[in-house]
């Protein structure tokens, strides 16, 4: 499959509500998890696109035209909660521009808050705790239709237009596998 993974854009402004000492000072927090994942994926034969745009200061409309040159099958979204407004916002546009992509929120807001942050999102499935296998899996289910179900560390939406979610399958032990030699 195409999975575009994605770290909003987020100001030091908004990441540091104006503290004075933060003034002036380089902000940027690298989001390692985005690269690991996109790795990862690859190794297993995914398409990936990873894109930091707070590092590369892209706006909405920047991602935007990069989903469209890359036509992915998953957008994958990572944020803190910090940046979980932005990862809203940049959800709602491709729904509306690209309804056909399945859109998928992962990182530490949905993995402390996971119903929560689907019940407040346009996310319909949200990825908790460490990602790659249960990431690995959803493509999997994804791609073969499988019932979302029987994929463990995830939350998603069920219902009558997806309006509430189903928290029953996201615990998964922890991934000790990637190890370098």
């Amino acid at each position: 499959m195409k999975v575009f993974i994605l770290y909003p854009p987020i100001s030091a402004l908004e990441r540091h509500n104006n503290i004075p000492s933060y003034r002036g000072i380089n902000n940027l927090m690298i989001p390692p998890g985005i690269f690991y994942l996109a790795a990862f994926l690859r190794e297993h034969g995914h398409t990936v696109e990873v894109v930091d745009a707070e590092a590369r200061n892209l706006d909405v409309d920047n991602i935007l035209d990069m989903i469209a040159q890359f036509v992915p099958d998953v957008l994958g979204i990572s944020a803190t909660t910090v940046v979980f407004h932005r990862a809203v916002e940049i959800a709602e546009r491709v729904k509306e521009a690209f309804p056909q992509i399945t859109l998928v929120i992962g990182g530490a807001h949905v993995s402390a808050i996971p119903q929560q942050a689907l019940e407040t999102s346009p996310f319909p499935i949200g990825v908790i705790g460490e990602g790659e296998i249960t990431f690995l899996e959803l493509l999997a289910a994804l791609k073969d239709g499988t019932n979302l179900a029987n994929v463990q560390g995830i939350v998603f939406k069920i219902g009558k237009g997806g309006d509430r979610s189903d928290a029953s399958n996201f615990s998964r032990p922890l991934f000790l596998g990637v190890f370098v030699s």
